[in-house]
């Protein structure tokens, strides 16, 4: 996969820095050039032009980049008019984030394939894991799913998954438990949580038997994952 970043603020270089460090082929650009010399060292290729600029575009090939994620964040008209080129010259993906809902219209008119508000997206997330206290992550699927890392509940514990029922009683599937090796002693404070110590990653079966000290992901629609988190609030303190 081919991936283009245009704008190289926090948004824009999170996701170079991402993306290059699972081996995805990352062209980084930008119009200040000490942020590009810092960009070469985590993209694989970083130039400096003016996106707004179809003839650049072109001299770099960009239509034959899979994705393209215009991470301007300053200046609306400018994040139109590079959506608006990077379509025109046949990007098949285009990516971009904006700060209010008109805006993300405007955008979807001009042929953005996906516009994002991250601050307004994080503060739902946020909003959603305080919600859903027993959580120790919540990571949204889509505007309706969420996975949810989860510390074994109690209730959850001593019979088979397939004799608890979970998903018929809550409305939530278990799809992954991880487990600590045997020699890593357990954590004296619940509050927090190392999950690079359980390291035993497992696909939950129906024969899966819980033994309280695991983390568990569980996925499933908003309202039942908020429901279930309120459950426990009130069955296991």
């Amino acid at each position: 996969m081919k991936v283009a970043v245009i704008g190289l603020g926090t948004f824009g270089t999170a996701v170079v820095q991402y993306l290059h460090s699972r081996g995805v082929e990352v062209l980084a650009i930008d119009e200040n050039m000490d942020d590009i010399n810092e960009a070469k060292e985590y993209s694989t290729t970083a130039v400096r032009f003016d996106a707004t600029n179809m003839t650049m575009l072109k001299r770099f090939r960009l239509d034959t980049y899979d994705v393209a994620v215009v991470a301007i964040g300053e200046k609306f008209e400018d994040n139109v008019l590079v959506v608006s080129a990077l379509k025109e010259i046949g990007v098949p993906r285009v990516i971009t984030k904006t700060a209010s809902l008109r805006m993300k219209d405007i955008l979807y008119k001009v042929g953005a394939d996906e516009v994002y508000i991250p601050e307004k997206e994080f503060g739902e997330t946020l909003a959603k894991k305080i919600l859903q206290r027993k959580a120790l992550d919540l990571i949204p699927i889509s505007d309706k799913f969420a996975m949810a890392e989860l510390k074994t509940p109690k209730i959850f514990t001593v019979k088979p998954l397939k004799d608890l029922a979970i998903r018929k009683k809550y409305g939530v599937t278990i799809v992954v438990v991880r487990k600590k090796e045997k020699h890593v002693p357990e954590s004296t404070d619940d509050a927090k949580v190392d999950l690079n110590e359980y390291s035993i990653v497992e696909m939950a079966t129906a024969d899966t038997v819980l033994e309280g000290n695991e983390i568990l992901i569980v996925m499933g629609p908003n309202e039942k994952l908020e429901e279930l988190s309120r459950h426990l609030e009130i069955h296991e303190e």
